[in-house]
This record gives C-alpha cells, structure tokens and sequence, in this order.
C-alpha cells in the first residue's frame, strides 16, 4: 500500500454570518483506504465510496492507495477492523483522553494476515452476499414492526382518531431515576446493577454491588424502564432482581394496570418523537415536561393483553440476524497464511 494523498486548496460550507476562513486538506478519491487518526482506535476505517469521489477531507483523515492486484479491498477494510488489529492501535495510541491520533508512519507499520488472493476473493463474494441478505433481512423486520404499528392503530386509533380514551403519560404514571454507583462502589457478590450498557446492545455484562445496599431502586423481571437518553426507548426488564443505576429511570403506575409489553409500543415511538422534536438532537435527555406531556391510549387491561400476545407472536416469527461478515468466527476462516506489513506489495 503506497502513501497517496495530495494537499491541497479546497472548500468549506460557510453558514450564514460566519467569515469564510481558507481550508486545505486532501482530495480524496472512490476506491481509497481511508481513516481517522483521531478514530482509529474505534475502528474509524473505511473505503472511498463513488459518491465521494472528488470529496475533500482535513490532514486528520489520511487516504491511501493500495494494490488490488495484491489485496481485495473489501479483504483489507475487515482486516483493520477485527479486534486484533484494533488492538495493536489502542496499545500505541498517544495524547489526551478522545485524542489519540494513530499517524500514518505508525499506522504502516501495523501487520494484518495476507492469504493469497483467491481466498480474499472468495470473502469478498460472501461479504457481497451477506450484505443482500441482511438488506433483505432487515426490509423484513420492517415489515414486521409495521404490522405491528398497524395493529395497535386498528385496535386503538390515534389522538386524531382515537377509538379508546387518551391521557396525558404524566397523569396515569411517574418515574424515579436509579442510584448513583460509582466503579468503587463496583463489587463481585450481591445483586447485578442495570447500566446503559445493559439496554442500548453494546455490552450485556454486569457489574454487582456488595455490602448494605443504598437507597437504591430495585428492578424485578416485568418492571419498565426507561433511559436517560430518550431516544433509546422503554425497556422490559427480562432479567433476575437487580439495582437500576443512575440515568436509568424506573416506571410507576399508581392508577391503572398496564401490561408492560403494551406500554413498550404505546410509548417508545411516541417518547422518541417527542424528545427530538423539543431538543432536537440524537442525545436528547429524557425531561419531566417530555414525558409527563405524551398522549397514551389507555385501553382495558384485556385488550392490552391481546395486544401484548400479537406482539409476542410477532416476535415469534422474526429471524435470527444474519452472522456480520467480519465478525472473528467468520473472518479467520480466510487465515492461516503468513502476516505482512500493512502496506507490503
């Protein structure tokens, strides 16, 4: 692989009131390996796609050419983002916290696995058909959520067509934010503590809290909650007895019965539009006004449990997700051939 970029003059969007200040960079072009020095250790990697072609970027994001007769691009974009390689980065990452800047001398130097070409090939034909599957995949899991959506309208209505009564959320419920657990308060024995982590995908394990508990909030399989950051949703709780930690909001209901499974659905939709449209942003906090103002259908506990079990049934009938192309388990069935440098021809 041979350093290609070229500095040069290029442009800037300037916003109304702002002074137009000269920006330099590089010209980038489709089919060039591309990074970000600062993102490299969160496997900030990518290559130059058509629609960029001509796109200009700053010194941070260096572009490289590379030889595709030696290497499959598609090969090389998942080498650097298995957890191996991601490694070597993290481990010689320099500067202040979120500003490790991996340059393009330490970068060359970095080593991935180099089985012959025919190998890479044949990946790169199943990365191409696992993407159009999982295009497929995901076009059904569409289909699924709106047979949902279309359900509960049918049996519910809206606010505009309303077929059962509508009531503010802040009128039928409260919610209560977890205990602050600190990394020192982090022990090996009692109960687990239910993180952000635990909810939003990027992590399942737990920490646990030992000695006398605080005043903590107590979760219990069935219990809804709710996250910090609105945008992630309601949440039911599936799990055993645990501690709900800080940014982690617990729902009460005082005067009705409300089946979790329902509320998930009636809510979740309707909490995210609402953040987004007062704050307006992906990292819109969840706010007493926010959640208090949500309209709710508010049907028998009968028909929220039929529509508890459709939604069950549903969720029945979606597919396991389709293995990530990259993931290690697939990936190393293309290893077990000497490692070269990351830019040997």
């Amino acid at each position: 692989m041979e350093n290609a970029h070229v500095f040069i003059q290029g442009k800037r969007e300037i916003k109304d009131g702002k002074t137009p200040v000269a920006f330099s960079g590089y010209r980038i072009h489709a089919g060039q390996f591309i990074y970000s020095r600062i993102d490299a250790r969160n496997a900030a990697f990518d290559i130059v796609p058509e629609c960029l072609e001509g796109a200009v970027v700053s010194k941070d994001f260096p572009v490289f050419d590379f030889d595709t007769n030696a290497i499959e691009p598609v090969y090389l974009l998942h080498s650097v983002l298995q957890n191996s390689f991601i490694e070597q980065i993290q481990s010689s990452s320099f500067g202040a916290t979120n500003r490790q800047r991996i340059k393009e001398e330490t970068m060359m130097n970095y080593s991935i696995e180099l089985p012959p070409l025919s190998k890479q090939r044949e990946y790169s034909q199943f990365v191409q058909l696992t993407i159009i599957i999982k295009k497929h995949y995901q076009q059904l899991m569409d289909s699924f959520d709106i047979l949902v959506k279309s359900r509960f309208i049918e049996m519910f209505g809206s606010v505009d067509n309303p077929k059962v009564p509508f009531e503010q959320l802040g009128n039928i419920a409260t919610y209560v934010n977890g205990y602050a657990f600190k990394p020192s308060d982090w022990g090996t024995k009692g109960l687990p503590i239910i993180r952000i982590q635990n909810l939003s995908g990027s992590g399942d394990s737990f920490n646990y809290y030992s000695g006398t508990y605080p005043p903590a909030i107590e979760i219990n399989k069935g219990d809804i909650m709710i996250s910090w950051s609105a945008t992630l949703g309601v949440f039911v709780w599936d799990g055993p007895k645990a501690l709900l930690n800080q940014h982690i909001f617990k729902v009460y209901f005082d005067k009705l019965e409300v089946n979790p499974t329902y509320f998930r659905v009636a809510v979740g939709p309707a909490l995210e539009r609402s953040a987004s449209k007062v704050h307006g942003s992906t990292m819109t906090h969840l706010t007493k006004k926010t959640f208090d103002s949500i309209m709710v259908p508010l049907p028998s506990i009968n028909q929220q449990n039929e529509f508890a079990s459709f939604v069950h049934q549903v969720d029945k009938s979606k597919f396991v997700e389709t293995v990530e192309p990259d993931h290690p388990a697939v990936f190393q069935n293309v290893h077990g051939f000497p490692s070269f440098g990351l830019i040997s021809t």
